[in-house]
């Protein structure tokens, strides 16, 4: 059969219908709580400890804490 690859030839092949690859409802539901609660722990922090003109750790220790929970 022209256009057949060999490994199929004489083979039956099926098709299955084709899911969605992208993120779920629950994956959504997900990445919106960890982004308010961390949007959250980001402005306590910030306003009980201020950067001045130094650099906002507070800021930081909960960016690097939310990438490890990833």
């Amino acid at each position: 059969m022209p256009g057949t690859h060999p490994m199929l030839a004489g083979k039956q092949v099926t098709s299955r219908p084709h899911k969605g690859s992208g993120p779920g409802a629950a994956d959504l539901a997900a990445v919106a709580a960890g982004g308010g609660i961390g949007s959250v722990a980001r402005y306590l922090l910030a306003a009980a400890f201020p950067a001045g003109h130094g650099f906002p750790w507070a800021i930081f220790a909960v960016n690097v804490s939310g990438c490890f929970c990833l």
